[in-house]
């Protein structure tokens, strides 16, 4: 089970016929999940407000699914890559 969410991103525009994705990571307790930290800070993705997730293209896609089953994390203070969670 993933504790994240992809679908096609309605509001991201197309720029050369490129779809874009939006990923959803809800968090239970108000503090950024391991998914979240991952999508913004390892595949570079960009929070969109309007569609309440983040924005990435189809290789940031292919990379933050990578590394979301290889268990990496991002370390929340620093952003920075860990391989395994503490």
């Amino acid at each position: 089970m993933t504790d994240y969410s992809v679908s096609p991103a309605r509001y991201a525009g197309r720029r050369a016929g490129k779809q874009f994705f939006a990923v959803r990571c809800p968090s239970s307790d108000g503090f950024k999940s391991r998914a979240a930290r991952l999508a913004e800070y390892c595949a570079r993705g960009r929070y969109s407000n309007r569609e309440s997730a983040y924005i990435l293209g189809p290789r940031q896609l292919a990379r933050y699914e990578a590394l979301y089953a290889q268990g990496a994390d991002a370390s929340p203070i620093t952003g920075e890559l860990r391989e395994r969670p503490l």
